[in-house]
């Protein structure tokens, strides 16, 4: 027969000995068990990504709850092109508890969807990727030319 301790959703504040104690009328047992949080166990949410201008996008988040020690960020994303999407490329961005989580991501290819993501990472290593949001870089503006003249100039 065999007993099984269950801890869901585990946070940082979680690390500490467990006991499974058991008894009946056959007698009586118990096992003690040590969990250890390392990385961090959840991910970033309310994921938002804005257009700054045609070639640049604002990524802001949430920090997960109930995670204490995130040392910072790693923010990747790439372009989705006709259902093709190119690998990820990430920036680093370190926490800043208690204010906006943000990251500016520029020098992009203007009217181009691109898909962001985030993971909160600490000494340990990096926790759960957050959803995928898509965002996108308006076209660049275009000249208009409403009026010309011509003048000599002597």
């Amino acid at each position: 027969m065999a007993s099984q301790l269950l801890i869901r959703d585990v946070k940082t504040n979680d690390t500490g000995a467990y006991a499974c104690k058991v008894a009946n009328s056959h007698g009586k047992d118990e096992m003690f068990i040590k969990l250890t949080v390392q990385a961090p166990s959840a991910k970033p949410v309310d994921l938002k990504v804005i257009p700054l201008n045609s070639s640049s996008l604002r990524a802001t988040w949430k920090a997960p709850s109930g995670e204490s020690k995130i040392a910072g960020y790693y923010v990747g994303y790439k372009v989705e092109l006709d259902g093709r999407s190119e690998s990820y490329v990430y920036k680093t961005v370190e926490s800043r508890p208690g204010v906006s989580q943000e990251c500016d991501l520029k020098d992009l290819r203007p009217g181009t969807k691109y898909t962001v993501l985030v993971q909160a990472y600490n000494g340990k290593g990096p926790g759960p990727s957050s959803n995928e949001v898509i965002g996108e870089t308006p076209s660049s503006g275009k000249l208009v030319v409403n009026r010309t003249s011509v003048r000599k100039i002597s």
